[in-house]
């Protein structure tokens, strides 16, 4: 599970306690190659409360045109779940 909120643990954590799982639509996928590894960003649109529209960028990509996220709509905190 990638956290739209930081890069240590807790945030998940409490993202767990408070969130609900929803189906997020791929908008739009762009992928990248730095050389190194690939990448794809994507455009998601996470259908809770009224919806809203967030970035994600991933190497876990393979093309679905949906993808379960873990989200708090109160705060909008997200986290799609790889």
């Amino acid at each position: 599970m990638t956290a739209s909120t930081a890069t240590t643990p807790r945030p998940t954590v409490a993202l767990r306690a408070t969130g609900t799982t929803v189906v997020a639509e791929v908008l739009d996928s762009t992928a990248h190659d730095d050389g190194e590894g690939f990448s794809h960003e994507l455009t998601l649109w996470i259908p809770s409360g009224s919806g809203f529209e967030v970035h994600h960028r991933c190497g876990h990509y393979s093309g679905e045109q949906r993808l379960m996220v873990l989200v708090d709509p109160v705060v909008r905190t997200w986290a799609v779940v790889h």
